[in-house]
C-alpha cells in the first residue's frame, strides 16, 4: 500500500521464483513478507506486465529485495524481467 492506503501489486523485475503450490513457494514468499511487511518499501517501477502489475525493484532501506531473494535461494535472475538502469521511476 502507498501513503494514502492504495494497494498495488509489485512484479519483482530481473528475478522469478516458484509459484506458492510449488516446492519452496511457500518459503519465497514468507523471506520476502519479512523482509518488507511493515517497511516503508521505495519501488523503482517500470513498465506493467500482461497482468497489470508494475514491474520494478523493491528497495526496503538499503537492502534490494529482489536481490536479496536470489542471494538467500529463493528466486533466480531470469533476464526476460530485468528492466533496464533508467527505465524506472519511483512511488
Amino acid at each position: 500500500m502507498d501513503i494514502s492506503q492504495t494497494p498495488h501489486r509489485i512484479r519483482l523485475s530481473g528475478i522469478d521464483a516458484p509459484e506458492k503450490a510449488q516446492p519452496f513457494g511457500q518459503r519465497a514468499k514468507e523471506h520476502l513478507s519479512g523482509l518488507v511487511f511493515g517497511q516503508q518499501v521505495k519501488v523503482q517501477a517500470g513498465k506493467s506486465d500482461r497482468f497489470g502489475r508494475t514491474v520494478g525493484k523493491a528497495m526496503v532501506k538499503q537492502l534490494d529485495a529482489n536481490l536479496d531473494q536470489v542471494r538467500m535461494g529463493f528466486a533466480w535472475h531470469y533476464k526476460q524481467f530485468e528492466l533496464p538502469e533508467g527505465s524506472y521511476r519511483y512511488f
